[in-house]
């Protein structure tokens, strides 16, 4: 079954229209940074620093095809995320770190715990095999 992308938690407000970088590919949900001349680009593998999620595909943005709107990962902002396998009560209040999957879609990897750790898990959907996270602050990129 493929994986849903990242979405903020209801009540978010804090997004950014940024150009990309060069030769982005993303998809929507995609975990993105904001690089020294202030455009977003995907994180690599076991990102160290996230900047936000990005709400479309890269490219993709029906009114210039060289921006994206990000969901900025802000102190206290959640986001529901798929999963590696089925959440389960034990998986709250525990830091994970996130994956790309083969179709490019980012999601919380329970095998990834110390040293690779990037989100905090707030609560659990079993239903939609989903997570509420937020980026754990050492981790949130400050903007430039």
């Amino acid at each position: 079954m493929p994986r849903i992308p990242a979405t903020p938690a209801a009540g978010n407000r804090d997004n950014i229209y940024l150009p990309l970088a060069a030769a982005q590919t993303f998809k929507i949900g995609a975990a993105v940074l904001m690089d020294g001349s202030q455009n977003i680009a995907e994180c690599g593998a076991d990102p160290a620093s996230i900047y936000g999620f990005a709400a479309g595909a890269a490219t993709k943005d029906p009114q210039d095809a060289t921006k994206q709107i990000v969901y900025k990962a802000f102190e206290g902002q959640k986001f529901w995320m798929q999963t590696s396998v089925a959440p389960a009560a034990s998986n709250r209040g525990v830091n994970y770190g996130i994956t790309k999957d083969a179709d490019g879609i980012w999601y919380v990897d329970f095998t990834k715990t110390a040293g690779v750790a990037r989100m905090y898990v707030h609560d659990i959907d079993t239903d939609t095999v989903r997570v509420l996270v937020s980026v754990l602050a050492a981790n949130r990129q400050i903007a430039p």
